[in-house]
């Protein structure tokens, strides 16, 4: 894929794969093409050139609700909860709205919601407007209206940005606990205990292209991703 922004390219002919059932964690520095990538998947954007393909189908020209029914789902690098409705309120909307949304009966969008809720541990906050939140918790809601859309590839754009390190724990926990079920990840992530905790493939992106692509601990190790972005420190505490 390639795309630019006033002459500045974003993502550089970049190409790459996602497995089914792995976690594949994005690292790259600010500006780097991680969440341009993420847009492309999901249909925000558009590529210049290049071609996205999901199950052998092409997503070019399908807009965001129609990935979404394919079933990809993302959250956002900031969260973007309905936030004068309820959790369950915004919970149901993603039951409703995703791949089974269109066959789902009411009944069944709820039994949805109610699973979702206990999996991510929200049960005792369903009836609070997310405006109330704390950032851990619509971070949390974030997360269960993609999980209730059903998607076989669910897409994390720095869902433990801002979190401390007990929440970050947590969030690690139910990110391993969502992928034992069968879901495929992609992570973009600045947290390394995170990226490197979760991940079974490290992609890197360095002005939109792609410098390195394997396992946690051989990407760590490649020069080029210490010197564009782990920097010394990270690779001497490592060694």
């Amino acid at each position: 894929m390639t795309k630019s922004f006033g002459g500045l390219a974003a993502l550089r002919e970049l190409t790459f794969e996602i497995r089914s059932g792995e976690i594949l964690g994005v690292i790259g520095p600010n500006g780097a093409g991680k969440t341009t990538l993420v847009n492309h998947i999901s249909g925000l954007m558009k590529p210049e050139a290049g071609d996205l393909r999901f199950r052998g189908q092409s997503l070019l020209g399908l807009g965001p609700h129609r990935i979404s029914r394919l079933g990809i789902a993302r959250t956002f690098q900031t969260a973007r909860p309905f936030t004068r409705l309820t959790v369950a309120e915004n919970v149901l909307i993603g039951a409703l709205f995703g791949r089974s949304g269109l066959t789902r009966s009411l009944e069944a969008a709820r039994a949805r919601l109610d699973e979702t809720l206990r999996l991510l541990g929200l049960e005792r906050l369903k009836s609070t407007r997310v405006l109330h939140l704390t950032m851990a918790d619509r971070k949390r809601v974030e997360l269960a209206r993609a999980l209730a859309m059903d998607p076989d590839l669910l897409l994390l754009d720095e869902v433990m940005a801002g979190l401390n390190p007990t929440e970050v724990g947590e969030a690690m926990e139910l990110v391993r606990a969502i992928n034992r079920g069968g879901m495929t990840i992609l992570v973009v992530e600045h947290v390394m205990k995170a990226i490197m905790g979760l991940s079974s493939r490290i992609v890197v992106l360095h002005h939109g292209e792609k410098i390195a692509d394997g396992r946690p601990e051989q990407v760590t190790r490649d020069p080029a991703v210490i010197q564009a972005y782990l920097g010394a420190r990270y690779a001497v505490g490592r060694g």
